[in-house]
């Protein structure tokens, strides 16, 4: 099973998971919570971001634009990812994100993964990777939005007064937060 050699060759644009919590303590639980298995069945291409290492606050903005995609409004807990570049897999492919902002559209990829022996491989390597994840705080993911949004940038302008009448609330009162 390779390990992350079919990855992007440009190494500057690591492959970064978005963790969705870090209290893991089996490959079943991280499957479970990570998406990677559920009624739907195993999930073998586990989004990444492919975000420029040279990018400055390129991750905070990586995980506010994440949370986009969320119907819920953003809780205080800090954001995690973990460079999945050597996690097993057998390949990455390009896939346009579902979030609402053309960085993390264009910055999304899959990796892909063959069958449910990859997928064990996969959450073992998350378990694994845990000590040394990533964190940013909520407060940087916070005051990045609302400089954004301050500032007039056009898509966190429509994403907050203009999106979803629920989502629109709950964000905008996040935001306006100190």
């Amino acid at each position: 099973m390779q390990g992350g050699t079919n990855g992007p060759k440009d190494k500057s644009h690591p492959p970064l998971r978005v963790l969705r919590r870090i209290t893991y303590g089996t490959v079943d639980e991280v499957k479970k919570g990570e998406r990677l298995k559920d009624e739907r069945g195993l999930d073998l291409e586990p989004s990444v971001y492919l975000v420029p290492i040279a990018l400055e606050h390129g991750v905070v903005q990586m995980h506010a634009e994440h949370l986009s995609v969320l119907t819920n409004t953003p809780t205080n807990l800090p954001r995690w990812h973990v460079n999945a570049a050597q996690f097993p897999h057998k390949g990455l492919m390009q896939q346009v994100g579902k979030t609402k902002f053309v960085f993390t559209q264009q910055a999304h990829a899959c990796l892909v993964l063959a069958d449910e022996t990859y997928v064990d491989a996969f959450a073992t390597a998350v378990l694994n990777a845990l000590p040394t994840v990533a964190q940013v705080p909520m407060s940087d993911v916070r005051a990045y939005a609302r400089e954004k949004y301050d500032t007039g940038d056009a898509e966190w302008r429509a994403f907050i007064d203009g999106g979803d009448s629920r989502q629109q609330r709950d964000w905008g009162k996040w935001l306006r937060k100190s």
